[in-house]
């Protein structure tokens, strides 16, 4: 009887679907790692922020090298919401929706406490790049991240892509 309600269980178990967050990675590469992404064909160096305490984290305390950013990854579409409390430079920050497609670019300043809104609720992807590097980049909103890069990276760190919607 015991071994039956273990079994149940189990099957049930077997049977709910995958949630949307994201676990944390047991194995792979550390949040501190860099992984080469492609956005209109132009190569930047990126941090994936994928967990909660990544994406709280971000590039708190930190200023962002060069041609350095910060991925963000959600689970779900949504609102973007970023602000600058504890960052020392400025940045810039794209809005990119489940295709990669960039929304919006905005201005960020260092130390702010005011949050930096997405203008859509479709947001899947931020990136933060220092101040002018979009610009000087001629990257504008209509530019797509490539994917494969990013599915490629998110296993490298120990993500499950496919728990992220990609």
């Amino acid at each position: 009887m015991r071994s039956l309600a273990i079994l149940a269980c189990l099957a049930l178990a077997a049977c709910e679907p995958e949630g949307p967050a994201a676990p944390a990675a047991s194995e792979g590469l550390p949040f501190a790692s860099v992984h080469e992404l492609r956005l209109d064909g132009k190569v930047l160096l990126a941090q994936l922020a994928v967990t909660e305490t990544e994406r709280t984290q971000g590039f708190t305390g930190v200023s962002p090298q060069e041609d350095r950013g910060m991925l963000f990854v959600y689970p779900l579409p949504a609102r973007g919401r970023f602000w600058m409390k504890d960052t020392p430079a400025d940045l810039d920050i794209a809005f990119l929706d489940r295709e990669g497609r960039i929304l919006q670019v905005s201005p960020m300043r260092a130390l702010d406490t005011e949050a930096t809104v997405s203008e859509s609720d479709k947001v899947k992807f931020a990136l933060e790049m220092r101040r002018g590097w979009f610009a000087e980049a001629g990257i504008r909103p209509g530019a797509k991240l490539d994917l494969y890069g990013v599915v490629n990276a998110l296993r490298a760190r120990g993500f499950n892509p496919t728990r992220l919607g990609l």
